[in-house]
């Protein structure tokens, strides 16, 4: 997890990542 180091960029930047795999997801299995 980045939360711990990153505070709130970290979280973000995880938000990111989660946000980009679904989009991604989408796109493939839609």
């Amino acid at each position: 997890m980045g939360f711990a180091k990153g505070g709130v960029e970290g979280i973000l930047r995880e938000i990111c990542k989660n946000t980009h795999k679904n989009f991604f997801h989408f796109l493939v299995f839609s």
